[in-house]
């Protein structure tokens, strides 16, 4: 099985594998990836606004964010888009409040965090963990990268 893995890999030319929710693409031939991170996410300030809040791109707005979590994922429309949208919205928040912190995509396509001691943090991969409990909170995520 490992080995396939490795063959798949290789054969695709992507050192990450497929990028497995949202892919940042560029035209062929382009040079790097400039990448300034998404725009306001729609889906999510709507929920927010939904649920009677302003989802801020600060610690409160965060807080805000992480409570309502649980409600959105019962929702059968929002669940589905529920790991992306939020990510893509914790992603903005650490950008916003931690130095260094800013938007890189891998090559297969797929947006991460790149912090400033090269770490790069997957905030998709992030969010989904939350939603599955082996995350206690998204403020412990902002939290954590705050402190190093």
């Amino acid at each position: 099985m490992r080995r396939r893995l490795r063959w798949r890999r290789r054969w695709m030319g992507a050192k990450h594998g497929p990028a497995l929710s949202v892919a940042v693409f560029r035209s062929p031939g382009g040079r790097g990836i400039e990448w300034a991170g998404p725009g306001p996410s729609t889906r999510l300030d709507e929920w927010a606004r939904t649920s009677g809040f302003t989802a801020s791109r600060d610690r409160e707005g965060l807080a805000l964010v992480d409570a309502h979590v649980a409600a959105w994922r019962a929702d059968a429309e929002v669940e589905a888009s529920l790991a992306n949208e939020v990510g893509l919205y914790l992603g903005a928040v650490l950008v916003a409040q931690v130095p260094g912190a800013r938007w890189h995509v891998w090559p297969n396509g797929h947006p991460v965090l790149r912090m400033r001691d090269g770490r790069d943090v997957d905030v998709t991969d992030v969010v989904a963990r939350r939603l599955d409990g082996s995350i206690s909170s998204l403020t412990a995520v902002l939290d954590h990268h705050q402190s190093a």
